[in-house]
């Protein structure tokens, strides 16, 4: 374990990820849809409600759906950014560089999976002040006052 921590591409690729604009502008898009989504849902909901309120078990629903729709989300994006680490270093010619060095095959796969997975976590971190909302909403009735 200590050995992953002191892996020098995985190192390279935090900060390269992770402080890239093309990184800000994902995360931004993705919460952008899913957030996009959940106003959808809740605007559809209190229109087909008389009165305007949301029942709580649409609520449920609503979660059920956003989690279903985050599942697929990430399941089109997974393959796009493992696949994309290391045709990245084909592209710019510094795969064989890297091969090179003393670092083992296996700790250059590592360093850039956990890359990848790492800022797939972040983006189902960035996703929860909406799953957030969806529960408010089955929280704030008005036939609970």
């Amino acid at each position: 374990m200590k050995s992953w921590l002191m892996n020098p591409v995985l190192n390279k690729e935090f900060k390269l990820r992770f402080r890239s604009f093309k990184s800000f502008l994902g995360v931004l898009f993705y919460v952008l849809a899913i957030g996009a989504i959940v106003i959808g849902m809740i605007f559809i909901q209190s229109l087909s409600n008389i009165g305007g309120h949301i029942d709580p078990d649409s609520s449920r629903s609503m979660f059920i759906f956003l989690a279903v729709v985050q599942l697929a989300l990430i399941l089109f994006i997974t393959p796009g950014l493992t696949a994309g680490v290391i045709s990245s270093e084909r592209e710019r010619q510094t795969l064989n560089i890297l091969l090179t060095t003393s670092q083992s095959s296996t700790g250059i796969i590592f360093g850039k999976l956990i890359s990848s997975i790492s800022y797939l976590l972040l983006l189902v971190v960035a996703s929860l002040p909406l799953y957030s909302i969806v529960f408010f909403l089955a929280e704030f009735h008005p036939h609970n006052f």
